[in-house]
C-alpha cells in the first residue's frame, strides 16, 4: 500500500494477506494486484468472497507493529456495479474498527448489515475510477467508505464479487470523505503518506 511514518520517523508498510476463500484471477488481471499510482489494488475473478487480513509491519518486514501514537484509516474506494445493483460488496466485522465514513449521499447500500457486521453493498451502474484519494469527485465519494483504526494495527474484510468476471477492489490510507455515517468523530490523522506509496504486499498465506 503506501508507506507511512510515525512522528519517530520509523516507517511501516501495510501488508495485505488471503485468509479466506480461493483466489483466482483472470487472464491478465493477476497483474492488477499491487500498487495502481497512490492506491493500493487487489483483483479477484467471480464470483466469489475472499477474505484478506490487512495488517501494519515494521517496514520491509513481516513483523506487526502497532501505531500507538497515531490516528490511520482505510478507504475502500470504487465500489459500483454493473447494470445491476450488487456486483460488489464488503463486509467488515465491527469489533475490527471504531467506526466508518461515508458521505450523506451515499450509494451503498447498508440494510444487510448485522449487529456484528458492516456490509456495503454496491449499486447499479458504473462510476469513473479515482485517480487520486484526496481528489475524488461527488459520485466517487459515494462510492466509498472510510474506516476509523487508531490504535489498531490490522483490519479484516471480506470482498465479494458477483460477476462472472474480474472486479478490482481498490483502497488507500487517505481520502476527501468528510461526512461521517456514524456518530464516532473522524480521525485527525499525523501520517505523512508519501505520494508514491512506497509498497503493496499481496501474501497467500499458506
Amino acid at each position: 500500500m503506501g508507506r507511512h511514518w510515525h512522528r519517530g520517523g520509523v516507517a511501516v508498510d501495510l501488508i495485505a494477506d488471503l485468509t479466506g476463500g480461493t483466489y483466482q484471477a483472470t487472464t491478465t488481471g493477476l497483474a492488477n494486484n499491487g500498487l495502481s499510482g497512490s492506491f493500493g489494488q487487489l483483483h479477484t475473478k467471480g464470483p466469489t468472497t475472499l477474505e484478506f487480513t490487512f495488517t501494519l509491519v515494521e517496514a520491509g518486514t513481516t513483523t506487526a507493529t502497532l501505531m500507538t501514537e497515531e490516528s490511520w484509516g482505510l478507504t475502500m474506494f470504487d465500489l459500483d456495479g454493473t447494470a445491476a445493483a450488487g456486483a460488489e460488496q464488503i463486509s467488515v466485522n465491527k469489533a475490527d474498527h471504531n467506526g466508518y465514513t461515508v458521505t450523506a449521499s451515499t450509494a451503498l447500500d447498508t440494510t444487510t448489515s448485522t449487529g456484528t457486521k458492516d456490509i456495503f453493498l454496491s449499486p447499479a451502474g458504473a462510476v469513473d475510477n479515482p485517480s487520486d484519494p484526496n481528489q475524488l469527485t461527488a459520485a466517487q465519494q459515494n462510492v466509498s467508505v472510510k474506516f476509523d483504526l487508531a490504535g489498531k494495527n490490522g483490519f479484516v474484510v471480506e470482498f465479494t464479487n458477483s460477476t462472472n468476471g474480474g472486479r478490482n477492489f481498490t483502497f488507500a490510507t487517505s481520502a476527501n470523505i468528510d461526512t461521517p455515517a456514524q456518530a464516532v468523530p473522524e480521525p485527525s490523522s499525523s501520517l505523512l503518506i508519501l505520494a508514491s506509496s512506497a509498497l503493496l504486499l499481496y501474501r497467500k498465506r499458506q
